[in-house]
């Protein structure tokens, strides 16, 4: 695949490194992913069709019942970037 995208004139900006857990609870699937450099995250899917309602309450349940108010919207690269920022400008401060 990596040839592929290179052939088709992708070229490779990073790369994240994970390792995921998969469990499934009450009809949900959840997630459990260690990412390098970044620490753990949960995520939590509900199959929907049409009522995306009654999904929602399940996950929001299950990530209630764990402790778990924070969403975060940002993929696993967008997060490492920002955390490269954050400590290039520390040590900027730092000089």
């Amino acid at each position: 695949m990596e040839q592929i995208l290179g052939h088709l004139g992708f070229a490779l900006s990073a790369t994240v490194r994970k390792r995921r857990s998969k469990y499934s609870y009450q009809g949900l699937t959840l997630a459990l992913d260690e990412v390098e450099g970044l620490g753990s995250f949960l995520e939590v899917e509900a199959q929907a069709e049409a009522d995306i309602d009654e999904p929602r309450r399940r996950v929001l349940k299950v990530l209630g019942e764990l402790g778990l108010d924070e969403s975060i919207r940002s993929s696993y690269l967008e997060l490492l970037e920002e955390k490269r920022q954050l400590n290039a400008c520390v040590k900027r401060e730092q000089i």
